[in-house]
């Protein structure tokens, strides 16, 4: 979370107050006494009173990153199953073991299956208790399968399972989701940014052999993956059903299809440069829009006189500062040259001797269509010479019908013979713009620069050394 906030901090747009545990777990102070801010971001754990800063949002009303009303589900899967079925995101078969307000479970169980209130399950299934904080988590096994059961628990050291041969009837205490098991070595974490983006990892299934994979630094192994469409549309209506910008959910990968298995709300990468500038951006983006929207502001401010910073000796003022970056993730730069005589290039010459410049489409286009002309006359040439340069002219035609990016065309005189330009070298040029990579660069720089550079230490509003 502190590499985030690091980011955010960086633009320089915001003023970010943290008040943590201290405060809002202390009843004797009122949420009428809270900081007041304009965009919140608040996520629910085990013991955290949500209630209370839901009463906040309701006095204060605060853009939220992540709804705080709906959290309230993540804390019981059987609300959790049930969205996700109403919105027809795929899950596994489950059925409920609800004996909440003293409610009786009619219970059947044999070596191969479970029976509750008349809805069976086959072996192997799994056991999770509603409490979505609770990850105390059984996979059952049927006789055929040797039977027992294999308990899932957070890690410990290198631990996240443990195998009991011996144990083989389900709990009878609580209130649980029994869920079909389909075996697999791998579980699919994803990660949303918002709506349209999400970060898949893959990780070794604790339901293996219960031994965490690590890296030599020590660190859980985790693999970046490449997500299907289904999964990129899952994620999307996950964002859109909990109303959680930034959610992790867990999926698992069977016969060409995803399933989800668990939703855990406020979740994010570890470790991921990319992943943390990414998610500051889109926190950036979601805050200044809801501020703009509610403010009707569109237009930076206007300026004024007194905004202006004046040098009183000089009398210079600064108005704007411009800095150009020189480099840049760009795609390559490509140019192709040669030398030509023929009339249906040289007319471009007609009203001067001075070199010719082509870059806009409407003055590539008379040059393109005198281009076809003399690729048809020297088709049908005998001339070597022409031969060999008609591939060359083939390639410039080529680069001008598909419009590349940065295209450019030159036309320098070489040989001028009683005011006419008997011969041209044609230069062109293409590549070199910018990728979206290069982009995302320069939208998180250009914030940086202006925090660091520019708004430094002042004295009578003006910039220090």
């Amino acid at each position: 979370m502190a590499q985030i906030l690091d980011r955010l901090k960086a633009y320089g747009e915001f003023d970010i107050v943290v008040w943590g545990e201290e405060t809002v777990l202390d009843e004797k102070i009122p949420i009428e006494e809270w900081p007041v801010c304009d965009c919140l971001i608040a996520f629910a754990s085990s013991g955290f009173p949500i209630k209370r800063v839901q009463d906040y949002v309701q006095l204060r009303q605060p853009f939220c990153i992540n709804n705080v009303f709906t959290q309230d589900i993540f804390e019981n899967r059987m609300m959790t199953y049930e969205l996700l079925e109403k919105y027809g995101i795929p899950t596994f078969r489950h059925i409920y073991a609800d004996r909440r307000n003293g409610k009786k479970v009619n219970v059947k169980e044999t070596d191969d299956y479970i029976e509750l209130d008349g809805y069976r399950m086959k072996k192997p299934f799994v056991e999770k208790p509603f409490e979505g904080s609770n990850h105390n988590i059984y996979i059952y096994y049927s006789k055929e399968q040797g039977g027992g059961c294999r308990k899932l628990f957070r890690k410990v050291k290198n631990k996240s399972s443990e195998f009991f041969p011996h144990v083989k009837g389900i709990r009878r205490d609580g209130n649980y989701c029994y869920e079909q098991f389909i075996k697999g070595v791998k579980d699919l974490k994803v990660y949303t940014i918002g709506p349209n983006y999400a970060h898949g990892e893959v990780r070794k299934s604790p339901a293996v052999d219960g031994i965490v994979a690590r890296n030599p630094d020590g660190k859980e192994m985790r693999l970046l993956t490449l997500l299907t469409p289904e999964e990129r549309d899952i994620a999307r209506r996950i964002v859109t059903v909990f109303q959680q910008n930034i959610c992790g959910f867990d999926i698992i990968r069977t016969n060409g299809r995803a399933y989800v298995i668990d939703v855990n709300g406020w979740s994010f990468v570890k470790g991921n440069m990319r992943y943390y500038d990414k998610c500051a951006r889109t926190i950036r983006k979601l805050c200044l829009g809801s501020i703009s929207y509610r403010s009707q502001i569109h237009a930076p401010p206007k300026i004024t006189r007194e905004r202006v910073f004046r040098d009183g000796d000089n009398r210079h003022i600064l108005l704007s500062l411009v800095t150009v970056f020189r480099h840049g993730d760009r795609t390559p730069k490509r140019k192709l040259k040669l030398k030509v005589s023929h009339a249906e290039v040289l007319w471009m010459f007609k009203n001067t001797r001075q070199e010719v410049k082509l870059k806009k489409r409407k003055q590539i286009i008379p040059f393109l269509k005198a281009l076809n002309y003399l690729i048809h006359r020297l088709e049908t040439s005998s001339s070597l010479s022409d031969r060999e340069q008609l591939s060359s002219l083939r390639i410039v035609r080529s680069v001008i019908e598909e419009d590349r990016k940065g295209l450019k065309i030159q036309l320098k005189p070489r040989k001028i013979i009683e005011g006419r330009v008997t011969e041209c070298l044609l230069a062109c040029k293409w590549g070199g713009t910018l990728t979206r990579m290069g982009m995302e660069q320069a939208k998180f720089y250009a914030p940086v620069y202006w925090s660091e550079m520019l708004r430094g230490p002042t004295v009578n509003g003006r910039l220090t050394d």
